[in-house]
Protein backbone atom coordinates (compact mmCIF):
# COMPACT_ATOMS: atom_id res chain seq x y z
CA UNK A 1 0.00 0.00 0.00
CA UNK A 2 0.76 4.10 -0.20
CA UNK A 3 3.30 5.47 2.21
CA UNK A 4 1.79 7.83 4.30
CA UNK A 5 2.56 11.65 4.03
CA UNK A 6 5.35 11.34 1.37
CA UNK A 7 7.73 10.94 4.25
CA UNK A 8 11.22 8.50 3.37
CA UNK A 9 10.85 4.99 4.80
CA UNK A 10 13.86 3.58 6.10
CA UNK A 11 13.22 -0.51 6.43
CA UNK A 12 16.06 -2.08 7.85
CA UNK A 13 15.76 -6.03 6.89
CA UNK A 14 16.53 -8.59 10.08
CA UNK A 15 18.68 -11.62 9.04
CA UNK A 16 16.92 -15.38 9.78
CA UNK A 17 19.82 -16.10 11.52
CA UNK A 18 18.08 -13.84 14.00
CA UNK A 19 14.78 -14.44 13.93
CA UNK A 20 12.21 -17.07 13.48
CA UNK A 21 8.37 -17.35 12.17
CA UNK A 22 6.05 -18.55 14.27
CA UNK A 23 2.91 -20.45 12.65
CA UNK A 24 -0.12 -21.09 14.36
CA UNK A 25 -4.06 -21.09 14.67
CA UNK A 26 -6.56 -19.07 16.51
CA UNK A 27 -9.50 -21.45 17.48
CA UNK A 28 -12.31 -20.84 19.78
CA UNK A 29 -13.69 -23.32 22.85
CA UNK A 30 -15.29 -25.70 20.14
CA UNK A 31 -11.71 -25.74 17.66
CA UNK A 32 -13.73 -23.14 15.21
CA UNK A 33 -11.01 -21.29 13.73
CA UNK A 34 -11.38 -17.00 14.59
CA UNK A 35 -10.94 -15.12 11.84
CA UNK A 36 -8.60 -12.16 11.70
CA UNK A 37 -7.53 -11.69 14.95
CA UNK A 38 -4.72 -9.52 16.17
CA UNK A 39 -1.70 -11.31 17.45
CA UNK A 40 1.55 -9.11 18.43
CA UNK A 41 4.26 -7.75 20.69
CA UNK A 42 3.19 -4.74 22.94
CA UNK A 43 4.41 -1.60 21.87
CA UNK A 44 6.70 -2.83 18.97
CA UNK A 45 6.26 -2.86 15.16
CA UNK A 46 6.26 -6.53 15.29
CA UNK A 47 2.50 -7.92 14.55
CA UNK A 48 -0.26 -9.85 12.17
CA UNK A 49 -3.60 -10.97 12.01
CA UNK A 50 -5.06 -14.55 11.49
CA UNK A 51 -6.53 -15.13 8.34
CA UNK A 52 -9.70 -16.55 7.42
CA UNK A 53 -9.32 -20.15 8.32
CA UNK A 54 -7.48 -18.76 11.74
CA UNK A 55 -3.82 -19.07 10.32
CA UNK A 56 -0.86 -17.20 11.60
CA UNK A 57 2.88 -16.77 10.55
CA UNK A 58 4.61 -14.42 12.97
CA UNK A 59 8.17 -13.22 12.66
CA UNK A 60 9.94 -12.93 15.63
CA UNK A 61 13.26 -11.17 16.19
CA UNK A 62 15.47 -11.72 19.30
CA UNK A 63 13.82 -10.04 21.94
CA UNK A 64 13.69 -9.93 25.48
CA UNK A 65 11.87 -13.28 26.69
CA UNK A 66 9.27 -11.26 28.97
CA UNK A 67 8.03 -8.78 26.10
CA UNK A 68 4.52 -9.56 25.88
CA UNK A 69 2.71 -10.90 22.70
CA UNK A 70 -0.99 -10.11 22.92
CA UNK A 71 -4.04 -11.74 20.86
CA UNK A 72 -7.24 -9.91 20.44
CA UNK A 73 -10.83 -10.20 18.76
CA UNK A 74 -13.55 -7.57 20.01
CA UNK A 75 -16.34 -11.19 20.26
CA UNK A 76 -12.93 -12.66 22.85
CA UNK A 77 -11.10 -12.08 26.32
CA UNK A 78 -7.82 -10.86 25.52
CA UNK A 79 -4.87 -13.12 26.37
CA UNK A 80 -1.36 -11.95 27.04
CA UNK A 81 1.72 -14.11 27.20
CA UNK A 82 4.74 -13.74 27.72
CA UNK A 83 6.95 -14.39 24.42
CA UNK A 84 8.86 -17.56 26.07
CA UNK A 85 4.98 -18.85 26.84
CA UNK A 86 4.02 -18.19 23.77
CA UNK A 87 6.57 -19.83 21.73
CA UNK A 88 6.25 -22.82 23.89
CA UNK A 89 2.67 -23.17 23.82
CA UNK A 90 3.05 -22.84 19.77
CA UNK A 91 5.49 -25.46 19.55
CA UNK A 92 3.12 -28.07 21.97
CA UNK A 93 -0.30 -26.82 21.08
CA UNK A 94 0.12 -25.44 17.60
CA UNK A 95 -2.82 -23.10 18.43
CA UNK A 96 -4.55 -20.53 20.95
CA UNK A 97 -7.97 -20.88 22.45
CA UNK A 98 -10.00 -18.31 22.82
CA UNK A 99 -12.94 -17.60 25.51
CA UNK A 100 -16.17 -15.92 23.92
CA UNK A 101 -16.47 -12.19 25.88
CA UNK A 102 -20.30 -12.30 26.46
CA UNK A 103 -20.83 -8.46 26.62
CA UNK A 104 -23.76 -7.26 28.89
CA UNK A 105 -25.54 -4.70 26.12
CA UNK A 106 -25.50 -0.79 27.48
CA UNK A 107 -29.29 0.28 27.71
CA UNK A 108 -30.32 2.27 24.85
CA UNK A 109 -32.19 5.42 25.53
CA UNK A 110 -35.03 6.08 22.82
CA UNK A 111 -36.01 9.50 22.20
CA UNK A 112 -39.50 11.58 20.55
CA UNK A 113 -37.29 14.28 19.70
CA UNK A 114 -36.64 14.93 15.98
CA UNK A 115 -32.90 14.24 15.75
CA UNK A 116 -30.26 16.65 13.85
CA UNK A 117 -28.24 15.12 10.76
CA UNK A 118 -25.26 16.16 10.52
CA UNK A 119 -21.70 14.81 8.71
CA UNK A 120 -18.41 15.59 10.20
CA UNK A 121 -14.89 14.84 9.63
CA UNK A 122 -12.63 15.86 6.59
CA UNK A 123 -14.84 16.25 3.35
CA UNK A 124 -11.75 16.52 1.03
CA UNK A 125 -12.57 14.80 -2.34
CA UNK A 126 -9.13 16.34 -3.86
CA UNK A 127 -6.45 14.20 -5.51
CA UNK A 128 -3.71 16.74 -5.48
CA UNK A 129 -2.82 15.48 -2.13
CA UNK A 130 -2.83 11.82 -1.88
CA UNK A 131 -2.16 10.29 1.93
CA UNK A 132 -2.84 6.51 3.17
CA UNK A 133 -1.52 3.46 4.83
CA UNK A 134 1.99 4.21 5.97
CA UNK A 135 2.86 0.10 4.96
CA UNK A 136 0.72 -2.94 3.71
CA UNK A 137 1.56 -4.69 7.26
CA UNK A 138 -1.21 -7.02 8.15
CA UNK A 139 -2.63 -5.00 11.35
CA UNK A 140 -1.64 -1.65 10.05
CA UNK A 141 -4.21 1.10 10.84
CA UNK A 142 -5.11 5.32 9.91
CA UNK A 143 -7.74 6.92 10.77
CA UNK A 144 -8.68 10.67 12.31
CA UNK A 145 -10.36 11.95 15.00
CA UNK A 146 -14.02 12.79 14.89
CA UNK A 147 -15.20 15.60 17.11
CA UNK A 148 -19.04 15.27 18.75
CA UNK A 149 -20.77 18.20 18.50
CA UNK A 150 -23.84 16.52 20.96
CA UNK A 151 -24.43 13.92 23.08
CA UNK A 152 -25.80 11.38 22.38
CA UNK A 153 -24.35 11.18 19.08
CA UNK A 154 -25.62 7.99 16.47
CA UNK A 155 -23.49 7.67 13.69
CA UNK A 156 -24.78 6.05 10.77
CA UNK A 157 -21.90 5.92 8.21
CA UNK A 158 -18.55 5.98 7.78
CA UNK A 159 -17.29 7.65 4.37
CA UNK A 160 -14.14 8.17 2.87
CA UNK A 161 -12.66 9.18 -0.71
CA UNK A 162 -10.25 7.48 -3.22
CA UNK A 163 -8.01 8.58 -5.39
CA UNK A 164 -6.47 5.97 -6.64
CA UNK A 165 -6.53 1.78 -6.28
CA UNK A 166 -4.93 -0.71 -8.38
CA UNK A 167 -6.39 -4.09 -6.14
CA UNK A 168 -9.08 -5.72 -7.39
CA UNK A 169 -11.02 -4.87 -4.02
CA UNK A 170 -10.43 -4.13 -0.73
CA UNK A 171 -11.23 -5.75 2.36
CA UNK A 172 -11.03 -3.64 5.48
CA UNK A 173 -12.09 -3.89 9.45
CA UNK A 174 -13.56 -0.20 10.92
CA UNK A 175 -12.17 0.09 14.33
CA UNK A 176 -13.97 3.03 16.82
CA UNK A 177 -11.42 4.31 19.25
CA UNK A 178 -11.88 6.02 22.63
CA UNK A 179 -9.31 9.20 23.61
CA UNK A 180 -7.00 9.19 26.06
CA UNK A 181 -3.93 11.89 25.90
CA UNK A 182 -4.86 12.45 22.62
CA UNK A 183 -4.36 8.89 21.30
CA UNK A 184 -7.06 5.88 20.42
CA UNK A 185 -7.65 4.23 23.83
CA UNK A 186 -10.15 1.20 23.84
CA UNK A 187 -12.00 0.01 21.20
CA UNK A 188 -15.74 0.92 21.96
CA UNK A 189 -17.45 -1.66 19.54
CA UNK A 190 -18.82 -4.75 20.83
CA UNK A 191 -18.69 -6.61 16.98
CA UNK A 192 -16.59 -6.53 14.50
CA UNK A 193 -17.27 -4.52 11.09
CA UNK A 194 -15.45 -5.70 8.16
CA UNK A 195 -16.58 -3.66 4.40
CA UNK A 196 -15.19 -4.43 1.08
CA UNK A 197 -15.63 -2.43 -1.93
CA UNK A 198 -14.07 -2.35 -5.70
CA UNK A 199 -14.74 1.37 -6.70
CA UNK A 200 -11.56 2.41 -8.10
CA UNK A 201 -11.64 6.15 -7.57
CA UNK A 202 -14.18 7.87 -6.05
CA UNK A 203 -16.47 7.90 -2.53
CA UNK A 204 -16.79 4.89 -0.75
CA UNK A 205 -19.81 5.06 2.42
CA UNK A 206 -20.38 2.25 4.79
CA UNK A 207 -23.67 1.91 6.50
CA UNK A 208 -23.84 1.44 10.12
CA UNK A 209 -27.16 2.33 10.88
CA UNK A 210 -27.69 -1.65 11.57
CA UNK A 211 -24.75 -1.41 14.66
CA UNK A 212 -26.37 1.12 16.46
CA UNK A 213 -23.07 3.32 17.19
CA UNK A 214 -23.56 5.68 19.74
CA UNK A 215 -21.24 7.73 21.08
CA UNK A 216 -21.17 10.90 23.89
CA UNK A 217 -17.29 11.97 23.17
CA UNK A 218 -14.80 12.38 20.63
CA UNK A 219 -13.44 9.37 19.07
CA UNK A 220 -10.95 8.01 16.71
CA UNK A 221 -12.22 6.13 13.48
CA UNK A 222 -9.61 3.79 11.47
CA UNK A 223 -9.56 1.08 9.17
CA UNK A 224 -7.24 -1.75 9.64
CA UNK A 225 -5.10 -4.34 7.27
CA UNK A 226 -6.90 -7.15 8.19
CA UNK A 227 -6.63 -9.38 4.55
CA UNK A 228 -3.86 -9.86 2.11
CA UNK A 229 -4.99 -7.79 -0.99
CA UNK A 230 -1.70 -9.15 -2.87
CA UNK A 231 0.13 -6.31 -5.49
CA UNK A 232 -0.94 -3.13 -5.64
CA UNK A 233 -1.33 0.45 -4.24
CA UNK A 234 -3.81 2.81 -2.98
CA UNK A 235 -4.63 6.16 -2.01
CA UNK A 236 -7.18 8.46 -0.42
CA UNK A 237 -7.85 11.75 -0.85
CA UNK A 238 -5.64 13.62 1.69
CA UNK A 239 -5.75 17.91 2.41
CA UNK A 240 -3.38 20.45 4.38
CA UNK A 241 -5.65 21.11 6.86
CA UNK A 242 -8.47 19.25 8.85
CA UNK A 243 -8.68 16.65 11.60
CA UNK A 244 -5.07 15.16 12.43
CA UNK A 245 -4.12 11.68 11.43
CA UNK A 246 -3.55 8.40 13.77
CA UNK A 247 -1.43 6.10 12.63
CA UNK A 248 0.38 2.60 14.00
CA UNK A 249 2.43 0.25 11.79
CA UNK A 250 1.09 -3.31 13.73
CA UNK A 251 -1.64 -4.39 15.28
CA UNK A 252 0.05 -3.42 19.10
CA UNK A 253 2.43 -1.11 18.27
CA UNK A 254 2.62 2.54 19.37
CA UNK A 255 0.48 5.26 17.81
CA UNK A 256 1.63 8.05 16.64
CA UNK A 257 -0.24 10.74 14.54
CA UNK A 258 1.01 13.81 12.32
CA UNK A 259 -0.87 17.30 11.98
CA UNK A 260 0.51 18.12 8.60
CA UNK A 261 -1.73 16.00 6.09
CA UNK A 262 -5.48 15.54 6.63
CA UNK A 263 -6.87 12.36 5.38
CA UNK A 264 -10.68 12.09 3.75
CA UNK A 265 -12.36 10.48 6.47
CA UNK A 266 -15.72 11.65 7.79
CA UNK A 267 -19.33 9.92 9.40
CA UNK A 268 -22.89 10.86 9.21
CA UNK A 269 -24.30 11.03 12.28
CA UNK A 270 -27.53 12.29 14.10
CA UNK A 271 -27.73 14.25 17.65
Amino acid sequence: MSKLFFIPIFIFFISSVYSQSINGKIVDSLNVPIQYTNIGVKGQDIGTVSDENGNFSLILPTLNQDSKIIISNISYKVKEYTIKDFISLINTKKQIILEENYQQLEEVVVTSKKLKKDNVGNKTTSSLIAAGFKNNSLGSEVGIKIKIKDKPTYIDSFNFFITSCKYDSLFFRLNIYSIKNDMPYENLLSENIYFSTDIKKGKVSIDLTKYNIVVNQDVIITIEYVKELGKGGLNFSGGLFGNKIYHRQTSFSEWKKTATVSLGFNVDVRY
